[in-house]
């Protein structure tokens, strides 16, 4: 194989893989009901944004943890930057995601840290989600 076949992505083994920007809302923190001193979320919010890699899955794995729904496509890859998934980001949570010009919604699945760290430093945390176009 020459030079540039090695470096044109379109023959790598991760042309599937493209790069996207979330960006979440995460509640601020918590605050406390002053009349009867129980906790709550702060009504105020940070984006938090995370670039990874992502592509459809039908690995049996990934769609057992993110639900069958037939509306939705079943997405997996990971994390570039930061190469972990911020502790203040849960399952559940949404981003808008465009993929290929049509927008759509993203909501992050189950997280865990691979069984073996270096791999998590040196390719990024996995990262498991669903994305339904519209939204």
């Amino acid at each position: 194989m020459g030079l540039f076949a090695w470096c044109n992505m379109s023959n790598s083994p991760f042309s599937d893989f493209r790069t996207y920007l979330l960006s979440f809302q995460v509640s601020a923190g918590t605050t406390t009901d002053a009349s009867t001193g129980n906790f709550g979320d702060d009504t105020s919010f940070d984006a938090v944004e995370l670039r990874c890699t992502l592509k459809a899955s039908s690995d049996p794995r990934v769609v057992r943890l993110v639900g069958a729904d037939a509306t939705a496509v079943a997405l997996s890859g990971r994390c570039v930057e930061p190469m972990a998934i911020p502790p203040n980001l849960r399952p559940g949570l949404t981003s808008t995601l465009v993929i290929n010009e049509v927008t759509g919604v993203f909501t992050l699945g189950p997280t865990w840290p691979s069984p073996l760290a270096e791999v998590d430093e040196a390719l990024g945390q996995r990262i498991v989600g669903t994305w339904k176009a519209g939204g």
